[in-house]
């Protein structure tokens, strides 16, 4: 199933919610009321510790001061947007209730999953082996767990790996090697991927392991693990381990639940109308009429509280969903999934809102900030438009940077690929009587090499690394190798070079002006934030210099 696709990675939650809070509702305290609203000294403390973390500044009271001038700015746009009812016009209001179930559900995840996790030294220490450990694997895939379970069944038969990967891929790498992954580390695989390939012994093959994309029996061929690894290094890391850990468990906690929801909800289809609906989408088939929109789709819900969906309150939902969402759906069982994630997130929603998360001061907070993100975004995109800008604007910005378009040197570039330095010289000692680009499409391991040849087309000297300075020192027609890189040995056909070229201003044009209307984009800001100031006159509450940035931040 699809239902993360469809959910979306922050979308999830667990359990019920406590009680609605009490109706009296007590502002939070505030660093700056503007105009006649405030900016909450929590959504300061919040943004502030983001900027510090990936700008990677020290605090410091001129920098705490800096920020807030920056979020007063913003906050005055965004108040003259309002103003101005740029938040009352169908289009925004359908950006914030987007907006809002987002939020809604990223609350109700914190607050009822990710706020009770915990993460212990041995899950901490289990970790710091793993991001030292490479993992040499197989899998073979399939989309759906009875299809993973005849694939197991087949192998328990005594079919072989490398007969099923030839059936079950359509990559013809993958098929052609046994569904080889090759070599991985940490973080590089899907996390149930990689969770089950790290703990399985050499050659053990696992049972279906549910993924994003569907499920794979993995088969671990090789395991290296770092020998040096030394309580000094671990004490240095472990508050990055704790991140890891944390973002790992919360993403298992939120995957599981989604999928216990989804069987407990157990929708049925009404199998006429599914078709029918497929077919619109397909566009074999038309679904508009009045009639057609109040067939029943989908029933679900927990025993005694089953609901019905049309095709028309289908339709509501599903708009809230990204076109990329919608667009991916082509079957009969990409249907079923997008449904079925629709239906658990439209119960999560339930379930949030009957708890009263979205009367909590926390969701209120954030609410409110990313309407106002989105409200000054649109005006500062606006200000952007209306930036007038000359020629001779242009002609100055153009000499000022026309270095960063210089484009660099370039060589062209074929490549053989191999598993070991014996094959690659072998293969070189074949260059007498074969042709380069015939042996790279009999022999290199480089996916598509069978149909271009091994040709890497025109590459810079960056983007050779280090072979970089030899391939351009090389003449037209050497090939330079046995070279080794990544665990693979390549051989390099050095072909003609391209010297330097300086675009011109006429074929830069269009860059300049887009780049120069950012570049001028703060001080414009600036200035049009400066001229509301009459209208939204702010003040500061003496509470920059009382915050603590050691304290978790509440929501």
């Amino acid at each position: 199933m699809r239902l993360l696709t469809v959910i979306g990675l922050l979308l999830f939650a667990v359990g019920t919610a406590g009680c609605r809070e009490a109706q009296s509702y007590v502002p939070p305290p505030a660093v700056a009321t503007v105009g006649e609203a405030e900016i909450p000294a929590e959504l300061f403390r919040k943004r502030y510790l983001r900027y510090l973390l990936k700008a990677g500044l020290a605090d410091t009271p001129q920098l705490r001061q800096t920020y807030l001038e920056g979020m007063i700015r913003m906050k005055r746009i965004a108040l003259e947007a309002r103003a101005a009812g740029a938040a009352d016009t169908p289009a925004f209001q359908y950006q914030a209730e987007q907006m809002r179930r987002k939020l809604l559900l990223d609350r109700f995840a914190q607050t009822m999953l990710f706020d009770t996790l915990q993460v212990t030294q041995a899950e901490l220490e289990a970790m710091f082996v793993r991001i030292n450990t490479k993992v040499t694997a197989r899998h073979l895939y399939a989309r759906t767990l009875p299809q993973a379970e005849a694939l197991a069944a087949r192998l328990a038969a005594g079919a072989s790996f490398e007969a099923l990967a030839e059936e079950v891929f359509v990559d013809p790498q993958l098929a052609a090697s046994g569904g080889s992954v090759g070599t991985f580390g940490f973080d590089e695989m899907d996390p149930a991927f990689e969770d089950a390939a790290f703990t399985l012994q050499i050659g053990e093959i696992s049972g279906p392991v549910r993924t994003a994309q569907g499920y794979s029996l993995i088969q671990v061929q090789d395991r290296l693990v770092e020998s040096m690894l030394t309580e000094t290094e671990f004490a240095q890391k472990k508050d990055r381990l704790e991140t890891y850990v944390r973002y790992r468990k919360q993403g298992a906690a939120r995957n599981a639940f989604v999928h216990d929801l989804a069987e407990a909800l157990n929708p049925a289809y009404h199998d006429a109308t599914l078709d029918q609906l497929l077919g619109q989408i397909t566009g074999t088939a038309l679904m508009d009429s009045e009639q057609d929109l109040a067939q029943p789709l989908v029933t679900f819900g927990l025993p005694g509280d089953r609901a019905t969906w049309t095709v028309a309150s289908f339709r509501d939902v599903a708009r809230f969903t990204s076109p990329r969402q919608r667009a991916q759906v082509q079957t009969r069982a990409d249907l079923v999934d997008f449904i079925e994630g629709l239906v658990v997130q439209a119960e999560m929603l339930r379930r949030a809102e009957a708890a009263g998360l979205d009367a909590q001061p926390a969701f209120t907070i954030a609410y409110e900030a990313a309407l106002d993100d989105a409200l000054f975004d649109q005006a500062r995109q606006r200000l952007v438009d209306e930036m007038t800008l000359t020629d001779a604007d242009l002609q100055a910005f153009y000499e000022q940077e026309k270095g960063a378009y210089l484009q660099p040197a370039r060589v062209h570039v074929r490549e053989i690929a191999v598993a070991s330095k014996p094959e690659a010289e072998r293969l070189k000692a074949q260059l007498t009587t074969t042709a380069f680009a015939d042996l790279a499409r009999q022999h290199s391991l480089r996916a598509g090499a069978d149909e271009t040849g091994g040709d890497l087309g025109y590459l810079t000297r960056h983007q050779l690394g280090v072979f970089g300075d030899a391939a351009f020192a090389a003449q037209p027609g050497t090939v330079l190798g046995p070279l080794e890189a990544g665990g693979r040995y390549m051989l390099l056909q050095v072909g003609d070079q391209q010297p330097p070229y300086q675009p011109t201003f006429e074929e830069l044009r269009p860059r300049l002006e887009a780049a120069l209307r950012q570049h001028r984009t703060d001080a414009v800001v600036r200035a049009h934030a400066a001229g509301l100031a009459a209208q939204y006159p702010a003040a500061t509450h003496g509470l920059l210099g009382t915050l603590s940035l050691t304290e978790p931040v509440s929501y």
